[in-house]
C-alpha cells in the first residue's frame, strides 16, 4: 500500500495567498452560542440584554441597525473565568498582548463595549 498521494495532473495547482490566519479563536458569532445552548438567536439576544451573557460587542458598521454580535470565546468555553475580568483584560485577550495593533483594531475595540453596558 503506497501512503503518498497523487494528484491528477488535470487538477490545477492552488496558488499560495499571502492570508494571515489567525490560529487561536477569541471571538465566536451568534451560532457558536446557540449550539452550545441548544437555543434560537432571540434566546441568546435575550441572555445578552438581560446580562447573562456579558461579553457582547457589535461590530455593525452603522450602530442604528441590526446588531452584528461577537462574543468573546472565553465566557462559552470558562464562564468562571469570564465572570471575573475587567473590559481591560478582556480587550488584551482579543488583541493579545505584546502584538503590534493596527489602529483600526484598536478603534473596533475602543468604539465597541459590551453590549449589556450599552442598553442593548
Amino acid at each position: 500500500m503506497n501512503d503518498t498521494c497523487s494528484v491528477s495532473s488535470s487538477v490545477p495547482r492552488q496558488a499560495r495567498l499571502p492570508l494571515h490566519v489567525e490560529v487561536r479563536t477569541v471571538m465566536v458569532d451568534i451560532g457558536a452560542w446557540r449550539q452550545a445552548l441548544q437555543c434560537d438567536a432571540e434566546s441568546v439576544l435575550a441572555r445578552v440584554d438581560n446580562g447573562q451573557i456579558r461579553w457582547a460587542f457589535n461590530i455593525a458598521v452603522n450602530l442604528d441597525s441590526r446588531r452584528d454580535l461577537r462574543f468573546y470565546a472565553t465566557e462559552l468555553i470558562a464562564p468562571e473565568i469570564a465572570a471575573k475580568l475587567t473590559l481591560d483584560q478582556v480587550i488584551m485577550g482579543i488583541i493579545g498582548q505584546g502584538e503590534a495593533v493596527r489602529t483600526g483594531r484598536m478603534g473596533l475595540l475602543a468604539s465597541n463595549r459590551p453590549c449589556a453596558d450599552q442598553g442593548g
